[in-house]
């Protein structure tokens, strides 16, 4: 019995691991499309949005990205390019 028991501990855990190398898999290729594709591109304008809106929006984009942790940097300035502020690689607002 001792023996089975062992037998059956063996096979599963051997399963477990198939399929946690099989899961780590999936998330490096999942991880490796996400890397490859391109980052969203700003509209070409966003309609309703006045020059004073847009001066105020690219006010707080200067204040945010001057405050922002760095690990969130990169996510903030994707959010303004999509609301249309232009803003370079390094986190300069283009005005």
């Amino acid at each position: 019995m001792k023996e089975q028991a062992k037998d059956t501990m063996a096979e599963a855990t051997g399963v477990m691991q198939d399929r946690m190398a099989a899961a780590t898999q999936q998330m490096d290729q999942a991880m490796q499309q996400a890397s490859q594709s391109p980052a969203p591109q700003p509209p070409a304008g966003t309609p309703g949005v006045t020059p004073e809106m847009k001066a105020m929006m690219v006010q707080n984009a200067k204040m945010a990205l001057s405050s922002v942790p760095a690990n969130m940097r990169q996510m903030l300035i994707q959010q303004y390019r999509m609301a249309g502020i232009e803003i370079d690689d390094q986190g300069n607002v283009v005005e």
